[in-house]
């Protein structure tokens, strides 16, 4: 049996299939025209709600413990949410740029062979620290790198 045409849920009328998605080989539910429509209002619609919100700030430590839990890549984070909070500064330990400066979120950064709690980075340190892997010789040669050049321009 072909089906030519099929009812759209959404605008209430038949429409030949060729108007709707297929999903498994069959047309979904409502049409082309509806689904794009309710996806355009949804995303215009969407945004946390003020108690989400709240709970997010308020939470803050809980989400990056469980976030750095979710990496199945390396080892989670051994720190409690207390000692999280309790090191927090606001600044970036590794350059002092605080968190209102840089413009977004610190990082929590820990080893990931043993799990230790390392400091809070800001995007950029954290970011160059993973390019290098975390070698101490790789950033000292980096190091090495710039000053080098510097004392050619000079």
């Amino acid at each position: 049996m072909i089906i030519e045409s099929k009812f759209c849920s959404r605008c209430k009328t038949e429409k030949p299939v060729d108007k709707f998605y297929f999903y498994k080989g069959k047309p979904t539910t409502p049409c082309r025209k509806c689904k794009r429509a309710y996806g355009q209002e949804r995303d215009v619609n969407y945004s946390r709600s003020e108690a989400s919100k709240k709970w997010r700030k308020k939470n803050r430590f809980k989400i990056a413990l469980y976030a750095y839990g979710k990496k199945a890549e390396y080892k989670s984070c051994n720190a409690t949410v207390k000692q999280l909070e309790a090191s927090f500064s606001g600044f970036c330990d590794a350059c002092g740029v605080s968190e209102e400066d840089h413009g977004k979120k610190l990082h929590m950064d820990h080893d990931y062979d043993t799990g230790d709690f390392r400091g809070w980075l800001c995007p950029s340190c954290n970011h160059a620290l993973g390019m290098c892997k975390d070698s101490v010789a790789r950033l000292l040669a980096l190091a090495g790198y710039l000053v080098r050049n510097q004392q050619k321009r000079e």
